[in-house]
């Protein structure tokens, strides 16, 4: 069976200065980098070709013959059929290559507040970028509001140039139809940073939480810690950019179970975002990073919620916490200080993220540290390798598995035997 031809979506403007045969060059060249036609692929004719753009046979003659001397296209001897060449790729892709990187918010906003989180994301991003050889480009696609043919005109316009997209989150407004519309753009590889979506295509790089998780069950059941409470965000993502972290609170429930750990309804708080750090993470970098009283909110919805359960359960509680972020275990230990207790010594508490606050807290905080640097970096690796490779099974989602740091906010109960040394080193080794 015949392979089908390719055929270039080539615009031609007859009353513009450049030459005809130079528009059909650098039209069929950009649909080629656009649509990664497979090497080896058929290509319409030189005469189907002018006829269907209406131009003189002669001027498509003259552009295919540069594009053949340019090693984008090939004829081999003998043969009548024009194809793209094996090499193909590597011409037609721009002097100064470029990965877009999608912000959900502009850049000053994005990198303003109290939490390092996109600042480490994006040294990532850029970094690797620039090591690989490529240009980063900040995009601030059209507002969510905008019609359809003006988000197709900016991806006319923007997409042309680019090799990769990377994304690092959805924008606020919903809905937001001119992501959407990007989202489904075929011609370009496209990596969510934290994120999962449900298209294929649509490669994810995140934090394998699950593997922290276990680790830090084994650490906890080491020093003595059989019962665990758990204090979380949820929220519900959008179903085009389902965040990672909004399952966090879920599999942190599931794996310390897993790992036997006694952990009963009443110890879990699940805590909608808007109500636990999300305040706080909007906050400036003009607050003192080194003092932690702006986490302390006296009556409110998180400390309500501790106080409940703390009234409800007694003295039947658990002896170790782990919150779902850094933010969120230090307002939790703010909590416990402003009621008396001390910690560790009435009880542990564990975070998650391994921001700064994290280390310079009252009481150094033991968390799992997520890579995000390194996660940023592979995003880069990934969008790379689907260009010239493809999405497959195995290159579609990428995990990095965070690391325990260590510190002084957790305490041994009594001594119990020591778990393998396969175990213990996954902690051990993170000692900070």
């Amino acid at each position: 069976m015949a392979r089908q031809k390719y055929i270039p979506s080539v615009v031609i403007d007859k009353g513009s200065a450049t030459p005809l045969h130079v528009q059909i060059t650098t039209g069929i060249s950009r649909e080629i980098f656009k649509d990664r036609p497979v090497p080896g692929t058929p290509v319409i004719s030189q005469r189907q070709f002018a006829d269907l753009i209406e131009v003189n046979r002669i001027t498509v003659n003259r552009a295919y013959k540069k594009l053949f001397d340019d090693g984008i296209l090939i004829q081999p001897p003998e043969k009548k059929n024009v194809y793209i060449a094996p090499s193909a790729f590597d011409k037609v892709r721009p002097p100064f290559p470029v990965i877009g990187i999608i912000l959900p918010c502009p850049y000053s906003e994005f990198i303003s507040t109290i939490d390092q989180t996109p600042q480490k994301y994006m040294s990532g991003l850029l970094d690797r970028t620039v090591e690989k050889g490529y240009a980063p480009m900040l995009l601030n696609p059209p507002p969510p509001g905008s019609s359809d043919d003006a988000t197709r005109r900016w991806l006319d316009d923007t997409i042309s140039r680019l090799t990769a997209l990377i994304h690092l989150g959805h924008r606020t407004e919903t809905p937001d139809r001119p992501l959407e519309i990007i989202l489904k753009e075929t011609y370009l590889p496209q990596v969510f940073v934290s994120g999962y979506s449900d298209d294929p295509r649509i490669g994810t790089v995140c934090c394998d939480i699950e593997s922290g998780l276990s680790a830090l069950a084994a650490y906890l059941k080491e020093r003595g810690h059989t019962r665990i409470g758990v204090i979380g965000d949820v929220f519900t993502p959008p179903h085009f950019f389902r965040y990672t972290y909004s399952m966090r609170t879920e599999r942190g429930v599931r794996c310390f179970r897993n790992a036997g750990m006694e952990l009963r309804d009443e110890w879990i708080l699940r805590i909608p975002l808007e109500q636990s750090t999300r305040p706080v993470l909007d906050m400036r970098v003009d607050r003192d990073p080194n003092h932690f009283d702006w986490l302390s909110q006296e009556g409110g919805f998180l400390e309500t919620k501790v106080a409940e359960m703390f009234e409800k359960c007694g003295s039947d509680l658990p002896t170790v916490f782990w919150c779902s972020n850094d933010f969120l275990a230090i307002r939790f230990c703010n909590f416990l200080k402003s009621r008396g207790f001390h910690i560790p010594e009435d009880f542990s508490v564990v975070g998650a993220d391994g921001n700064r606050e994290s280390e310079f807290a009252e009481v150094p905080l033991t968390t799992l540290r997520v890579p995000m640097y390194e996660i940023g970096r592979l995003a880069i690796d990934m969008a790379l390798d689907h260009f010239f490779n493809g999405v497959n099974e195995k290159n579609h989602i990428c995990s990095i598995p965070p690391i325990l740091m260590v510190r002084n906010s957790v305490r041994r109960l009594k001594t119990m035997r020591s778990y393998c040394a396969a175990e213990k080193c996954k902690y051990e080794l993170t000692y900070n």
